[in-house]
């Protein structure tokens, strides 16, 4: 069995775009449409972990100050400003 396939690998039927599939394979370097979906599940795990974790150490605040009390003295208007 490969590293691709193994026992936490499914067949699924997808209906896709070929033009953005075709881009997307271009932009990851997938050497096929199966690679670049892989690549693209990876990628938005990842992301999505960095995101997870980024919001976490968000809620620390700036130098142990948190982001109520930097609103209430009108230093920023939303967490999203950074």
């Amino acid at each position: 069995m490969s590293k691709v396939v193994n026992e936490n690998t499914v067949r699924k039927t997808l209906l896709l775009n070929t033009e953005k599939l075709r881009k997307v394979r271009i932009i990851l370097g997938a050497s096929s449409d199966s690679e670049a979906i892989r690549m693209l599940i990876e990628q938005a795990l990842a992301y999505e972990e960095a995101l997870q974790a980024a919001r976490r150490i968000q809620q620390h605040g700036t130098f142990g100050r948190d982001w109520d009390e930097l609103k209430k003295e009108g230093l920023i208007e939303d967490a999203s400003d950074f």
